[in-house]
């Protein structure tokens, strides 16, 4: 996992955005299998800790629970996405802001944009944690 601190999120609330991923740091991957596991591991991770409220987005899915977790408190980038990824994220931060959280994003290596690190690091947000899931 890793997290993203800073940008916009501060602005606004004064607290943390964060970034996750799955898999080594930097890599992408483009293999159906890949993506395929990742997202079952994704889905079974999203049930296993459930949010209070979820927003279907394109292809993102909006968590709340109040701030309590990042997991359940964060925009997952699961699923390949149409709309542009600025418009999303401006979206996103917006309806966390809204709801008194801190805009959080958790990105696997199979999330779309591929450019999403750099769009967020654009916007002031700063790693904040990493995790490498061996499978």
């Amino acid at each position: 996992m890793s997290g993203w601190t800073g940008g916009q999120a501060d602005r606004w609330t004064g607290g943390r955005a964060d970034r996750r991923t799955s898999g080594q740091v930097g890599e992408r991957t483009n293999g159906q299998a890949d993506r395929n596991m990742i997202c079952r591991f994704e889905e079974l991770s999203n049930n296993a800790w459930p949010a209070l409220q979820t927003i279907q987005y394109d292809g993102w899915i909006l968590r709340f629970a109040n701030g309590v977790t990042k997991r359940s408190n964060s925009v997952n980038l699961l699923y390949p996405s149409t709309l542009d990824p600025e418009e999303k994220i401006s979206f996103c931060e917006h309806q966390y802001v809204v709801a008194g959280i801190a805009p959080c994003f958790k990105i696997t290596s199979i999330s779309e944009p591929s450019d999403v690190d750099a769009r967020l690091a654009g916007r002031g947000y700063k790693i904040h944690s990493t995790n490498n899931d061996l499978t």
